[in-house]
């Protein structure tokens, strides 16, 4: 039977496809691709029509040829239940290899790459991924935890992928990576190479790699394996130490950054837009985004020493603050002294009120 790795599709004008073969002299239905026809008249499929007949009825008019483009595999001894799941899992589309789950390597007959347009004999080079629950995958109730990927033995191109699922039993020699413990064996090098890479990562980021370390307190409990306490909760200080690094060089950078474009032709340190430009307002909103992050970082960080910076961020704030007067500040202002205005009317009128009833009674 043969499942697909990687499927797309192609529409043509049947006459324009049925003369393009016809003219290379090549069989009709044994092209090198698997070419099906759908929707078409019986007399398309009629392996004893003639060239001239097939051209009579292949109008522009008839409906168009499908053409499936893919790479595939032959396995011959599917199971009904896998035979069931290939073509359930496209909803009766065509048969993937993602509906089964891990396939035997062993079990593959021969395989066709899209790339370089050949049918191999044999299976394909085979890598298999275990991530875990991680993969938001799921197929008749059964969760995907890995990928199984297909590449070309001849010309090297990805050819598509499978699910592993659970309850899958991947041979492990064909597994690359398996993030779980559960196919190959944890040891005590290979939980403090995850450490190491948590610590890169937080030197790169600033972060602590969350899956990092759990992934090396899961393998640890799996092989009675005792993790150097101190090492590990050092992580977590290394984080907020590296994260305040970074903080501080972006605060650094951003600085001369902002002034370069605060201070150029159009905005002039004024960031409140003037009547006869069109600068993008969009242009205007990041700009005050960044002085934003900056001023919200400016009580976590050391203010710049250098002179010309600490006079360019004072120029800024500045700027910033006038912002935050004109026109919103102003504007509440205004509304206020209204407001006020009105009050006094109506304490004053309620005054008036009051003695004419005094008087009345």
């Amino acid at each position: 039977m043969r499942v697909y790795l990687e499927y797309r599709i192609r529409e043509h004008d049947p006459h324009e496809f049925m003369e393009q073969f016809l003219s290379s002299g090549m069989p009709l239905f044994e092209t090198p691709k698997y070419i099906h026809l759908t929707k078409l008249k019986q007399e398309l499929i009629d392996s004893n029509s003639s060239p001239s007949h097939l051209l009579k009825i292949c109008t522009p008019k008839s409906k168009l040829f499908v053409e499936q483009i893919g790479s595939w595999v032959q396995i011959n001894d599917l199971t009904t239940e896998e035979q069931t799941s290939a073509i359930e899992f496209t909803n009766a589309r065509y048969e993937s290899i993602q509906g089964i789950g891990y396939i035997d390597p062993e079990r593959i007959n021969s395989y066709f790459c899209n790339i370089c347009e050949n049918e191999h004999k044999g299976p394909p080079a085979v890598k298999i991924n275990v991530i875990g629950n991680d993969l938001d995958i799921e197929f008749d109730c059964v969760k995907a935890i890995g990928h199984m990927f297909f590449k070309c033995g001849e010309c090297n191109s990805p050819l598509g992928y499978g699910f592993i699922y659970e309850g899958n039993s991947p041979d492990p020699q064909y597994i690359d990576k398996d993030f779980t413990g559960n196919f190959i064996a944890p040891t005590p090098d290979s939980i403090e190479q995850l450490l190491t890479e948590a610590e890169e990562k937080i030197h790169e980021t600033g972060k602590l790699p969350k899956k990092l370390t759990l992934r090396a307190i899961n393998w640890s409990r799996k092989i009675g394996y005792e993790i150097d306490s101190e090492r590990y909760l050092n992580l977590s200080k290394k984080a907020q130490k590296r994260n305040r690094e970074i903080m501080q060089e972006y605060f650094d950078n951003s600085i001369e950054e902002i002034y370069d474009e605060l201070f150029n032709n159009y905005y002039q340190g004024n960031l409140t837009p003037r009547k006869g430009f069109n600068k993008d307002n969009d242009a205007l909103e990041i700009l005050l985004t960044g002085i934003e992050v900056l001023v919200a970082t400016a009580s976590q960080l050391k203010l710049p020493t250098d002179l010309k910076l600490k006079q360019q961020f004072i120029k800024i704030i500045s700027s910033y603050q006038n912002s935050l007067i004109y026109p919103e500040l102003q504007t509440k202002t205004n509304q206020l002294a209204e407001l006020n205005k009105e009050i006094k009317y109506l304490e004053k009128e309620q005054k008036k009120i009051k003695v004419i009833f005094n008087k009345i009674t």
